[in-house]
Formats: C-alpha cells, sequence, structure tokens
C-alpha cells in the first residue's frame, strides 16, 4: 500500500472519529424553572426550586458542580444527575433542586442553577431568589425546678429571626407566694438564648401541698412569649438522702371513736399511728425528728402537723442498717374540718444528720417520706356527736364526776353536728337519762345546730337522798323527734347511734362499815360484736380481812355474761384477788358496765367504758359453699384416697408375684 493511501485511510477514519465524537455527547437545549417559593418561614429548614432540562443527544450524566448560593447561607442537592438519549426526538425532564438552610435567618436565600451535560461545554442555567419571612417570637422553658429550698432555672429564647432588646420576665397568678430574677432586662440576638435563675419567696409560709404554681412570661412590651406555668415543687421531705433512710406508715388504729382505722375517720375519733424508720445505709443517722400532716386535698391545707399530735419518741439516733418505731397519737378536731369534705391524705416525714467522720456527708441532712391516701373523714352524713362531757357539783364537792347524796350536779356536753347541713330546732333533741337517779330530761336546742357547729348542753340534776352509794352511767342520746322513739336515734353509716355515757360517783351518803376496796379493770380482748369480751379485774382489800362476792351489771342491753370467775373470794387486808369476767357484746356502739364488789352487804363499784365494734366476716375459701356441702368434699376427697392406696397396694402384689 503506497502512502497515499494510506493517509487517504486515516483521513477517513479521523472524519468518522470526529462524526461518532459529535453524536456521542449530551445535548443540552434548554432549561426551564417550573417553580420556586417566593417566600419561606426561617425554621422551614428547606423548600424546593422545580425545573425542565431538555436534551437532544445522548444519554449522559448531569454536572451541578456550578450551581451555587450568592445571597444567604444554604446548600443544593438535586434529586437526578443523569438525563435520557434524545437523539431521535428531543427528551425534556423534570429535576428538582433541594434548597436546605438553618433557623433564624432574615433576608434572602438567592442562588443560580447551573448544568453542564456529559461529554458538552455548553452551560444551561438560571436563577431563583427567596425571601425569608420575618418574624419576631420569643419561648420560655423550664430547665430545673424550684423548691422551698433551692433555685431554679429556666431558658428565654429568641426563636424568631428578628434582634429583640428590652426583654424583661413578668411572673402572675398566685397570691400564695412570689418569685425573682436575676435579670431584669436584657437583649437577644435572632435564635440566642439566655438562663435566667429565678428564686422563690414567701414560701416559708406556705401550706403544705404538692406544689404551688404561677404564671410566668417573657415580654419587651410589644411581644410576649407563651405562659410557663412555674411550681415550687414542696414534697414534704425536699431534701437529699444520702444516709438512705426509709420511713413508712404502719400502721394506723382508731383508738377510741367511731372510725374503722384506715378505712375511714369520723371527728373526735383518737388515731394512733405506727411509724417505721429504717436505716439503709452505710452511716450512722442521729437527730431525727418526725414532721406530719393530715392534708386536706381539696383545700391543699394541712389541717393537723406534728404540733398538734403526742410523739412518743423524737430526736432518736438510728445506727446504720438498724430501724426504729415510733408511735403517733392523736384527736381529729372538728374544727379544722370542712362539712361534706371527706377527702384527706397523711404525710410523714423522718429527717436526721448523716453522723461519720469519714463520710463526706457527715452532718448533712438526710431524710424520707411517705403517706396515706385516700383517707375518709366522715362529715357528710346527719350524725350528733357528744363532747367534753362533764359533771360538776354544785355545793362545791368538784372531784372528777363525784358527788353525795342529796347534791345538786350540772352536766353539761357540746352538742356537735358533724353532717353537712344545718340542723333546725325541731331536728335534734337530747335526753339526758339514768333510770336508778330518776334522772329524765329532754333537751332541746332553740336555735338548732349549724353544720360543723356545737351547742352547750347544760342542765342541773338532783341526787336523791337515798341513793346507794356506787357508780352511775348518766346516758346522754341524740333524737332527730322530740318523740323519742328508737327509730329517731341519729345513726351514722355503720348503724352506730349518737349516745354516750357519763360515770357519775356517788359516796358520803352515810357512815362506811368499812374502807372501801379498790378495784381496777382491764381489756384483755377485742370488743367486737359476737365475740367475747374479756375483762381482767384486780380488786385489793384496804380494810380487815372479809368475803367478797363479785357481780356484774348494767350491761344487759348490750351484752350477755358467759362467766365470773371467781365469783367470791377471801381476801386478806392488803392483798388482792384475779377476777375475770367474760361478756358476749350483741350491740355496736359505746357501752358501759358496773363492775360490783359486794362485801358485808355493801356494794363497791367501778363503772367500764367500752366501745364495741362491728364484727368482720372471715373469709371462707369454699366461698358460699356450706357446712354439709364441705363434709361432703371431705368425704369424696377421703374416698378417693382410699381406692388410690388400694390401686398401689394391689399393683405392688401383681409386681412382687413369682412368675412360674
Amino acid at each position: 500500500m503506497t502512502n497515499k493511501n494510506t493517509f487517504a485511510i486515516l483521513g477517513i477514519f479521523a472524519v468518522l472519529l470526529i462524526s461518532l465524537g459529535l453524536v456521542s455527547a449530551v445535548s443540552l437545549t434548554s432549561i426551564t424553572k417550573i417553580s420556586s417559593p417566593t417566600s419561606v418561614s426561617h425554621d422551614d429548614g428547606l423548600f424546593e426550586v422545580v425545573f425542565n432540562l431538555t436534551n437532544g443527544g445522548v444519554s449522559g450524566t448531569l454536572n451541578f458542580s456550578s450551581s451555587t448560593i450568592t445571597t444567604g447561607t444554604a446548600t443544593i442537592t438535586f434529586n437526578d444527575n443523569s438525563i435520557a438519549d434524545g437523539t431521535a426526538t428531543s427528551v425534556t425532564e423534570r429535576i428538582k433542586a433541594t434548597i436546605t438552610f438553618g433557623k433564624y435567618q432574615s433576608g434572602t436565600i438567592a442562588g443560580l442553577i447551573d448544568v453542564i451535560g456529559e461529554g458538552a461545554s455548553t452551560h444551561e442555567n438560571f436563577t431563583f431568589s427567596t425571601t425569608i419571612t420575618p418574624i419576631s417570637e420569643l419561648t420560655i422553658t423550664s430547665v430545673k425546678s424550684l423548691t422551698k429550698i433551692t433555685n431554679g432555672t429556666i431558658k428565654v429564647q429568641n426563636t424568631g429571626n428578628a434582634d429583640l432588646t428590652g426583654i424583661s420576665l413578668e411572673a402572675t397568678g398566685s397570691d400564695d407566694f412570689d418569685v425573682q430574677f436575676n435579670e431584669s432586662s436584657f437583649a437577644l440576638t435572632a435564635g440566642q438564648s439566655k438562663l435566667v435563675k429565678v428564686s422563690s419567696t414567701d414560701v416559708d409560709d406556705l401550706s403544705f401541698k404538692d406544689d404551688n404554681s404561677l404564671n410566668v412570661k417573657a415580654t419587651n412590651g410589644s411581644l410576649d412569649s407563651n405562659t410557663l406555668a412555674l411550681t415550687v415543687d414542696n414534697h414534704f421531705y425536699d431534701g437529699e438522702n444520702q444516709g438512705e433512710l426509709e420511713v413508712s406508715i404502719d400502721r394506723i388504729n382508731v383508738e377510741k371513736g367511731y372510725g374503722e382505722d384506715e378505712e375511714y375517720w369520723y371527728p373526735f375519733d383518737d388515731i394512733e399511728l405506727k411509724i417505721t424508720i429504717d436505716n439503709n445505709g452505710e452511716w450512722d443517722v442521729e437527730n431525727i425528728e418526725l414532721q406530719l400532716c393530715l392534708l386536706d386535698v381539696s383545700e391543699n391545707k394541712c389541717i393537723l402537723d406534728e404540733d398538734d399530735m403526742e410523739i412518743s419518741e423524737d430526736d432518736f439516733d438510728i445506727d446504720s442498717e438498724d430501724d426504729n418505731s415510733v408511735l403517733v397519737s392523736f384527736n381529729v378536731d372538728p374544727s379544722d374540718l370542712r362539712e361534706g369534705n371527706t377527702d384527706y391524705t397523711l404525710y410523714v416525714s423522718a429527717v436526721g444528720e448523716v453522723d461519720d467522720s469519714d463520710s463526706d456527708y457527715d452532718g448533712d441532712d438526710t431524710g424520707d417520706s411517705d403517706l396515706q391516701e385516700d383517707i375518709e373523714i366522715r362529715t357528710n352524713e346527719d350524725f350528733i356527736i357528744f363532747d367534753q362531757v362533764v359533771i360538776t357539783d354544785s355545793s362545791g364537792y368538784d372531784n372528777d364526776g363525784e358527788t353525795s347524796c342529796g347534791n345538786e350536779i350540772t352536766l353539761s356536753a357540746n352538742v356537735w353536728n358533724i353532717g353537712d347541713r344545718d340542723m333546725d330546732d325541731d331536728e335534734i333533741f337530747v335526753l339526758v337519762y339514768n333510770r336508778e337517779l330518776g334522772i329524765n330530761e329532754v333537751i332541746s336546742f332553740n336555735d338548732g345546730i349549724n353544720s360543723m357547729d356545737w351547742e352547750l348542753l347544760e342542765t342541773t340534776l338532783t341526787i336523791p337522798s337515798d341513793t346507794d352509794e356506787k357508780s352511775y352511767f348518766i346516758k346522754l342520746t341524740a333524737y332527730d323527734d322530740e318523740d323519742l322513739d328508737d327509730n329517731d336515734i341519729y345513726e351514722n353509716k355503720e348503724d352506730e347511734q349518737s349516745e354516750t355515757y357519763q360515770a357519775l360517783k356517788i359516796t358520803n351518803c352515810g357512815a362506811s362499815s368499812i374502807t372501801q376496796p379498790t378495784i381496777r379493770a382491764t381489756l384483755e380482748s377485742e370488743a367486737k360484736v359476737g365475740e367475747e369480751l374479756v375483762v381482767s379485774t384486780i380488786v385489793t382489800n384496804n380494810d380487815d380481812t372479809n368475803d367478797f362476792i363479785f357481780s356484774l351489771s348494767e350491761f344487759e342491753d348490750w351484752a350477755t355474761l358467759v362467766s365470773i370467775t371467781p365469783q367470791t373470794a377471801s381476801i386478806d387486808k392488803g392483798e388482792f384477788a384475779e377476777v375475770s369476767i367474760v361478756l358476749k357484746p350483741t350491740v355496736v356502739g359505746s357501752h358501759s358496765f358496773n363492775i360490783n364488789a359486794i362485801v358485808n352487804g355493801n356494794s363497791y363499784d367501778q363503772p367500764v367504758s367500752v366501745n364495741i365494734a362491728e364484727k368482720k366476716p372471715s373469709v371462707n375459701i369454699f366461698g358460699e359453699i356450706g357446712n354439709t356441702a364441705l363434709y361432703i368434699i371431705t368425704g369424696v376427697v377421703t374416698l378417693l384416697i382410699v381406692i388410690v392406696l388400694v390401686l398401689i397396694v394391689k399393683t405392688s402384689k401383681r409386681q412382687t408375684r413369682p412368675e412360674f
């Protein structure tokens, strides 16, 4: 082949290569903006610019590297970086550019969308511009809770995109306490925040409750923030517990009154609590004191605290891994209760000091709290309770309810309406009664008795001159009708009646042949209807050796006598006899009886008062199954056991029988 031919072939090949190069490139012919927002909020975070791109060449990749933000701070990303083949027929594809930007900007975000196709050098581009809407906004949030003894912290933030000046904080909405802020006026640029310390004032006098709230807002005069409910977390014990004390209310007993332990109480009930304090830590704790609160839940007010209670032990120490139990007793004072309100919570805390020189917390306070919720104090019933029943002797012989024959006595009592409605004058009558003394007087109340209030009952009575020397009980019963029918006696939800007994001892009616013996009675069992009531009695002979006869009186209306052991005894001077009395109560309520020691024809009586409770039903694991059915079940089970044993014996014999 000649050189001429060679050059010709090379020339043709070069032309083909040039031709192939021209048709293998992406050929962008147009770019058209479809949509772009005119404005956005500063906290939108992003917006989209949509455009069409037309290709008249082969398929290929797209180069967006020349695209840029010209105004503002943002980034650009694209959802597609390739385009289809448009050599036969031009192809148009829709592409989306996402513009991402940070909060708090103002002004305009503008930019250039610029694209180059693969293998080409020409640019297709357009510009966009979006305005950031100006917004002024303040927000406040709580960072650290405020307590009675520690400051709180709130964060004030300019959450708009405009700078703000002259910002201050305002607190409203509470008459109980106030707060102070460590910043009185300040400025915040867009997006800037400031931590402000909050301290409480006048909180020492706050009544205890779960929290005390007021409203706080930030303002610069023309712009207000959101409203923040700021609370003083006033838990019963707010401090630390590095000593790991644990306090618990272990027992609630109604010692006297109409209530039923932790289930419900009545006004004037005597309550006893058993509080246990465990030291679960590795250090001793000293100077431990109890604080208590009986909280009126709806009023958020302590109606009783430790100053109103008797505490068996206070200011005590507990060694590490040891515990201590304390008894707390108090009376439910109706003067502190609200008519109709029944919802109360009992709180207790134990607070002491860590006592260990090797501890980093030596001398620091440590404590814990416990509570008993849903305590019901019944002040929503039509019921009368007698309080402060007192007998005085008008002759001047006034010795704790003791008088002489023929004297006048004055009986007085506070008659309480513990219900939630006022009683009119025709709805309350009190019978003062003792058959042996001939006392049978009806007391009325001309003005009635208001709800959760009392009226004084006072009457003068004459003791007959021929009265036997012994102790008597004067009974007071409240009726809602002057007919004094048994159905008219005021009763509570537990069918207990409005009545009480007051002891009166008659002495000095004539010369006594012997010195009066001493009689002391102690209750040895629970006092419940249907269960045996055991009274242990010690009778001491204060005179010469004599024979004594023991008996009981004034019990027939509410109990049956089971036994008196012994019924007689010879007691030397200065010695005593032990007498066991067993009664079976049949009527719930407050009752009384006389223990009689008879010597030389004279009866010397000791009055005893007891409150009989309702017997709680026992739990039968067989539900409603009666005794007969229970016997049948027991018999069937026994028969099955016998059958199984017989089968076992027969099987055993078959297994041991020799084979031939």
